[in-house]
């Protein structure tokens, strides 16, 4: 059931998916405590841990002496994608907005008192989805980097790439009740396909103020974040060889849901995209004249050849 929502003081739901996160879990805890916005419910689902992270979570909230609506549950190793599927699935839908959060990260104290504000400039009937830039930082925290700054989101952008963390996404009520309707199966990001959802059937904004710390753990990591062109590049020819871009496959089965219910120009857009795939001469066409789009202009060129290969 849809409670009330409260226009001048909207709640927010927290989604934490966790599992032996008990190095960092106590500073990502402490900095969504720590958040200057109050309205918030935590939900966790622990993913069968081995080590303290449920005690260390508990412990941290015990002494920040800042009451919190906690909602724990533990269960069977599914891996943090169905996880957070799970937490989808599961959570109230009488929250005005619900939040992805990490085990390892660490917010900006002003996170949810932005992402908040954004959103409630916008017409809360239709789904919405907020997300902000992050600082790469190494495990004990050390900058690195900031995530490359993101100019028109949308379904264009959605059907191939998915800048829009996890971590970062803020999203409405009228986005969990379409998200709720078909949770898919197969799918290996859950960040991409409600990033996919809302581009789809709503309007996505984006915050170019840096709203929180991700953590980068191990050299390869790094490199494949902050690897300039070369290492991208070399990437991508990993894809062409290996054939693991996986974005077409996940537009079909997001078309297979929710065909019926998209308006007509987005199921176009995302008709064209998934039956590129035919004939050498279809695929040419359209490369040639394709409206998908990445951040990068030589990155939508490397799609380009991946569409024209068929390896997309």
């Amino acid at each position: 059931m849809r409670g009330p929502r409260d226009a001048k003081n909207p709640e927010v739901a927290v989604l934490l998916a966790t599992y032996n996160g008990e190095r960092y879990i106590a500073e990502q805890i402490q900095s969504i405590v720590g958040q200057f916005y109050d309205r918030l419910i935590l939900y966790v689902r622990d993913d069968g841990s081995s080590d303290r992270t449920i005690p260390l979570l508990l412990q941290v909230l015990e002494k920040s002496g800042r009451p919190m609506n906690l909602r724990l549950e533990s269960g069977e190793h599914v891996g943090i994608p169905q996880s957070y599927f799970q937490l989808i699935e599961k959570a109230d839908l009488s929250h005005d907005y619900y939040a992805f959060a990490d085990q390892d990260d660490v917010w900006a104290p002003t996170k949810m008192q932005h992402a908040v504000e954004m959103l409630a400039r916008l017409d809360e009937t239709i789904p919405l989805l907020y997300f902000c830039r992050q600082r790469f930082v190494t495990s004990d925290l050390r900058p690195l980097g900031f995530s490359p700054l993101v100019t028109r989101p949308g379904l264009s952008n959605a059907l191939v790439q998915n800048p829009a963390k996890g971590c970062t996404q803020v999203f409405n009520r009228s986005a969990m009740a379409i998200l709720r309707k078909h949770l898919p199966k197969g799918i290996p990001y859950h960040d991409w396909w409600v990033y996919l959802t809302v581009a789809a059937f709503g309007q996505v904004i984006y915050d170019a103020r840096i709203q929180m710390d991700y953590r980068l753990h191990d050299a390869s990591t790094v490199g494949e974040t902050l690897g300039g062109l070369k290492r991208n590049v070399k990437r991508a020819i990993r894809v062409l060889i290996d054939g693991d871009f996986q974005a077409r496959r996940q537009a079909e089965i997001f078309l297979n849901l929710h065909g019926g219910a998209l308006s007509k120009a987005s199921k176009e857009t995302i008709e064209r995209f998934v039956k590129a795939r035919g004939s050498m001469a279809r695929r040419v066409r359209y490369a040639l004249s394709m409206e998908v789009r990445r951040l990068r202009r030589w990155e939508t060129d490397m799609l380009r050849l991946l569409v024209v290969l068929g390896r997309y």
